[in-house]
């Protein structure tokens, strides 16, 4: 029952963060969003938004494979803080941004989609990895 409630607390206080990084991309106040996105990466999962951007390819897909830390739903909230920055950097044009995220997204929802169980199927994470595999 606890549990329960802590979750749906969490994904509660997760909606509201996301709905504001939305705010601040669709207004473009770059340095809100900025601030925000560090804070929420690191308050939802404890990991530091700067690392996990800069990991290779081989050392993201070795940390979240091999973590004793990250719970499922803290991977289900990383991946989707991750996609919303790839959409951030879509939309300021870091093309090279785009493809390091993309490659992290795609991973980590097809991860999220093999490890998890019937009863934990996303339909959201689905969507989400096809539309990446399409993304040019």
């Amino acid at each position: 029952m606890y549990r329960k409630d802590y979750l749906q607390k969490q994904f509660e206080e997760f909606g509201k963060v996301m709905a504001l990084l939305f705010g601040y991309r669709m207004n473009k106040a770059l340095d809100h969003y900025e601030k925000e996105y560090f804070n929420a990466v690191l308050h939802f999962t404890a990991l530091n938004a700067s690392d996990v951007e800069n990991m290779n390819a081989d050392e993201f897909k070795n940390r979240i494979e091999h973590s004793a830390t990250l719970s499922e739903n803290q991977l289900n909230l990383l991946a989707d803080l991750l996609f919303d920055r790839l959409n951030f950097y879509f939309e300021v044009q870091d093309l090279k941004a785009v493809e390091n995220l993309k490659d992290k997204c795609m991973f980590l929802y097809a991860y999220l989609n093999r490890s998890g169980t019937q009863n934990s199927f996303n339909l959201n994470n689905h969507y989400r990895l096809k539309f990446l595999q399409n993304l040019k």
